[in-house]
């Protein structure tokens, strides 16, 4: 993924490779915490059965080549993304999982806030 990103930056610039790795491997530990999550979850509301992870691959395994496509890709992710944590929300009142949720979905709107200043910059 990150390979189309700049190895070398500039001194005055942010190292946007950093940045994606970091995030690259933040999203494989959240990815562990989200499924404990969602296995403890009703599987649909006044329900006996338990909801569990899908085990799909991503829709695509492909990135983009310029790096504001990749950014925008990015961001388009992470909006998905809130947009599936706010749907579990409400299975999750009371449930441990439910500060886990916020805390993703602050990660995930800080993310995109710091996505969109690079994009800005592009």
């Amino acid at each position: 993924m990150a390979s189309t990103l700049a190895r070398v930056t500039r001194a005055d610039t942010p190292n946007l490779r950093a940045m994606v790795m970091h995030r690259v491997f933040g999203e494989m530990y959240n990815l562990k915490a989200i499924s404990t999550v969602i296995v403890r979850l009703p599987l649909a509301p006044a329900s006996k059965q338990r909801a569990a992870p899908p085990f799909q691959l991503p829709y695509t395994l492909g990135f983009p080549v310029q790096e504001f496509d990749f950014w925008q890709l990015h961001s388009d992710l992470l909006a998905a993304a809130l947009r599936q944590a706010e749907a579990l929300m409400p299975l999750a009142s009371g449930d441990p999982g439910r500060a886990f949720l916020s805390s993703i979905d602050a990660s995930d709107r800080t993310a995109i806030s710091e996505i969109a200043q690079v994009l800005s910059k592009s």
